[in-house]
């Protein structure tokens, strides 16, 4: 099980920091909210924030009481997927908000962040990704915002949403969180039906 904590830093400072002192220890287990976890250890895995690759520590958490691993993901990293959540965005935005063709996204990304070298087949897979998910994206911004007017047509809900995210949020990070927590998974995740 994961959990996306805020830990207001980049993942440079978040790769050399020490994890206890950015983030607070579970009290309580999030599954069945009776066992105290204890900590068990991390694993690594690599975060891409278009400068640079890091190799980031997850704290990790294991209640004895019903037998579940906790990972307490850092809020710039997306589950299952290695790139920062605002290189995810960046591309997106573009895609979407711009109408940027696919070949374009790419060159564009690589202009802007040096280590990404995305073929167009890539920027179709997350924008493929967004507009599978863009109804259950909706339905979170709905409780946000009972007010908000999407377009019936995918595309349009698209660019729609993506615009209400930027207007709504201050970043990309706390959208994705706000997403993971009502979901329980990434904003980019494969949708289950």
């Amino acid at each position: 099980m994961q959990i996306i904590i805020d830990v207001l830093c980049s993942p440079a400072k978040y790769a050399v920091s020490n994890l206890d002192e950015l983030m607070s220890p579970l009290s309580r287990c999030p599954r069945c909210r009776k066992g105290k976890p204890h900590k068990h250890g991390f694993y690594r895995r690599f975060c891409i924030d278009g400068f640079r690759i890091f190799h980031i520590p997850v704290r990790r958490y294991y209640c004895s009481a019903c037998g579940v691993t906790v990972s307490l993901l850092p809020s710039f990293c997306v589950p299952r997927f290695q790139y920062h959540v605002d290189v995810l965005w960046q591309c997106l935005s573009w895609r979407f908000n711009e109408e940027t063709s696919l070949t374009a996204v790419g060159q564009r990304l690589q202009e802007r962040y040096p280590i990404i070298v995305w073929m167009p087949q890539q920027v179709r897979f997350y924008s493929q990704r967004f507009l599978e998910n863009v109804s259950r994206i909706a339905v979170v911004l709905r409780k946000e915002y009972p007010h908000i007017d999407l377009a019936d047509s995918v595309k349009k809900r698209a660019k729609k949403v993506l615009t209400a995210i930027e207007q709504g949020f201050p970043n990309p990070q706390s959208f994705a969180q706000l997403y993971f927590d009502e979901c329980q998974c990434a904003f980019l995740a494969q949708p289950r039906f």
